[in-house]
């Protein structure tokens, strides 16, 4: 077990820290990513009677809410980044705890104001992360959103109103900022597990038939004032379940959103999990998990991962990987 972390200093030096114990997670339904370090109270927090220790001050601990952190773990110095980001608050106990979050950080004390007859979704996310370390994906729609008004409203509640009113997969990866109807946005590779071997823990994972009892449909107006019904490909139901969202919106992307809808809801609960694996294969948010089961091959198929729970100690690293299965035409 090897692990690469530096966190920002006050003085702005970057210290490559040792802890005692790192735990991350991740996920497509949460906009702020998350990292907690514990390290031992000292070299990190000291009196000044060294006074040429590079940590040393009274009694003060070096890091300081703000400073930037970055965290590689893996096995034998073969490394991969976990999380990036900032440190959101510092915790005294036993142990020295940071409490990191990601870089949707930047965004939480930022207040936004902006008027709009009509614009593009990646002018909004331009306009509303102007002047911060955030990098905006290349497969972000170019959807038109017309008559929008922004009032001294929190940034982060901007991309709440996002996943709301039109719909939008919001997520960070890093400093990677993607909204769209797609769920993940861009492709981020796949890579293989096979249950019993690569695999540490399997039993809360399962795959039942999909649940087809309700439609969805989505109401929404067009240019014109005209209400449309975009019905899923769901042919067989019991009940229909209405969705509103802003006016305006482009049909083709709408289709797109109905579509994730009526997956997400046929999957829920039926064909999705949790597996406890190893740092290697190296996995992030949105990459999909080939499954091999020789025990129970009704289980093999292609996941979308949804979420990441990583841990990192003495006792070694283990990823909690939540899976959803979309089709194995993925």
């Amino acid at each position: 077990m090897t692990s690469d972390i530096l966190i920002q200093m006050k003085d702005g030096r970057s210290a490559q820290v040792k802890p005692a114990s790192v735990k991350w997670k991740s996920g497509i339904n949460q906009l702020v990513e998350s990292c907690m370090i514990e390290l031992p109270l000292y070299p990190y927090l000291k009196n000044n009677l060294t006074a040429t220790d590079i940590y040393s001050g009274e009694k003060e601990c070096v890091f300081e809410v703000g400073g930037r952190v970055s965290v590689w773990v893996g096995y034998n110095g073969d490394n991969r980044s976990v999380f990036e980001g900032f440190i959101a608050a510092i915790n005294y106990g036993e142990r020295l705890e940071i409490i990191c979050e990601g870089f949707a950080f930047l965004l939480k004390d930022k207040i936004f104001t902006k008027s709009y007859r009509a614009t593009k979704l990646k002018t909004l996310l331009a306009d509303l992360t102007q002047g911060l370390d955030i990098v905006l994906s290349d497969a972000i729609p170019d959807l038109t959103i017309k008559s929008v008004t922004f009032n001294n409203v929190k940034s982060m509640d901007v991309l709440e109103w996002l996943k709301k009113e039109l719909l939008c997969s919001v997520v960070f990866r890093g400093n990677n900022l993607y909204a769209g109807a797609s769920p993940f946005g861009e492709d981020y590779g796949r890579a293989k597990l096979q249950l019993g071997w690569n695999v540490a823990k399997d039993d809360n994972f399962k795959r039942q038939p999909q649940k087809t009892d309700i439609q969805i449909n989505i109401i929404a107006k067009d240019g014109t004032g005209k209400t449309k019904r975009l019905k899923s490909g769901q042919t067989k139901f019991k009940s229909v379940k209405d969705i509103k969202v802003k006016a305006g919106l482009d049909e083709k992307y709408l289709k797109e959103c109905v579509e994730r809808l009526q997956r997400e809801y046929n999957t829920e609960g039926r064909q999705e999990g949790k597996l406890s694996c190893f740092l290697v294969p190296y996995f992030v948010v949105g990459m999909i998990a080939e499954i091999t089961d020789k025990r129970y091959p009704e289980r093999n198929g292609n996941y979308f991962v949804q979420a990441i729970e990583g841990s990192f100690d003495t006792g070694g690293g283990r990823q909690i990987l939540t899976l959803k299965n979309y089709g194995d035409d993925k």
